[in-house]
């Protein structure tokens, strides 16, 4: 089926809205919620993003950036394997303890227990492998760096429906 949509004074850029905000996280659905991050564990991320705070469960988030990433920072981040990608390039192997304002704290088998400055010495953070994320009609891509995989876009007077999976 074919889709149509008319939107008033849409940009159109080639890597996407410039000046995005951060941390970005991107979830199983392919969806990347920009936002701040106001707590998160083992089980779940608090996240404050359009004015409401958003409970996500860790099984699924695929991943976090917490600034924009090099090529190499995006290539280490895709390897499938949950972790840190450090600014420095290097990939720390680890699971995901807590995640404060400033700081994550990830538990590595060869590491041990480590903390890092996010942004800073850590610039994304990996859950789980990335998957293959389910086609969707739509992708809306909003000012702040968010990416909705949307089942459908809808108006509604002045106002954009859309309906995506968050969780």
């Amino acid at each position: 089926p074919m889709n149509h949509a008319w939107f008033d004074q849409l940009r159109v850029t080639e890597r996407g809205v410039k000046g995005a905000s951060f941390p970005q996280v991107t979830l199983a659905s392919g969806s990347v919620i920009a936002g701040a991050i106001t707590g998160a564990d083992q089980s779940g991320i608090s996240l404050r993003a359009g004015g409401r705070v958003h409970l996500l469960s860790v099984p699924n988030v695929r991943g976090i950036a917490f600034d924009e990433l090099t090529s190499a920072q995006a290539a280490a981040r895709e390897r499938g394997r949950a972790g840190v990608v450090l600014a420095n390039g290097d990939f720390v192997d680890g699971e995901l303890r807590s995640i404060s304002p400033g700081r994550i704290a990830v538990s590595s088998v060869l590491f041990g227990n480590r903390e890092y400055s996010a942004p800073g010495q850590a610039v994304a953070l990996t859950l789980r492998s990335s998957g293959a994320v389910a086609t969707t009609a739509w992708t809306v891509a909003l000012r702040d760096g968010s990416k909705l995989r949307a089942k459908s876009v809808a108006l509604r007077g002045e106002s954009v429906i859309v309906e995506a999976a968050l969780t």
